[in-house]
């Protein structure tokens, strides 16, 4: 979708979505706002990222929220198109760090995911088929974004 920044959609809409769906939702913890604001006390083993979308940010969010989580987890990053060099940077932290982890980039969805500690393994089988070799996507999202510069050039938009 060319509105893939789009702030139309709201907490409430994917949970009403994820219901329709029958997925559920009684152990989801939405934060709207600032990861700043959330408790230590969260100790998750998901989390989804989909917040202001520029790469100072992600990976801001990213580190953040690995203090939230359970030393095995998997962390999500929606938008890796538009936020990709974050994710790149959080990956350079985790190396830093020494944390084991791998990244898996989907195919056909704006979804990258990391799984740390005891859900490498399992996370590994489940995405075999469904990864993207991380250096095309890169080529892509960096050309996507040109183009989407180049067409919100002058209307005032920020991607």
């Amino acid at each position: 979708s060319s509105d893939v920044c789009s702030s139309d959609l709201t907490t409430q809409d994917m949970l009403n979505a994820l219901k329709a769906n029958n997925v559920p939702t009684d152990k989801l913890n939405c934060i709207d706002g600032t990861v700043d604001d959330v408790s230590t006390e969260i100790n998750a083993d998901l989390v989804f990222i989909d917040g202001e979308h520029t790469n100072e940010a992600s990976y801001y969010d990213a580190t953040r929220c690995l203090m939230l989580t359970n030393k095995s987890c998997i962390l999500l990053f929606h938008d890796d198109w538009v936020v990709y060099r974050g994710i790149e940077k959080f990956a350079e932290y985790l190396e830093h760090t020494g944390k084991k982890f791998i990244r898996c980039k989907f195919t056909n969805c704006d979804v990258t995911a990391f799984a740390l500690g005891d859900f490498i393994e399992p996370f590994q089988k489940f995405a075999e088929h469904k990864a993207s070799e991380w250096s095309s996507f890169t080529e892509a999202a960096q050309a996507r974004l040109d183009r989407e510069i180049t067409r919100n050039r002058g209307k005032n938009e920020i991607i």
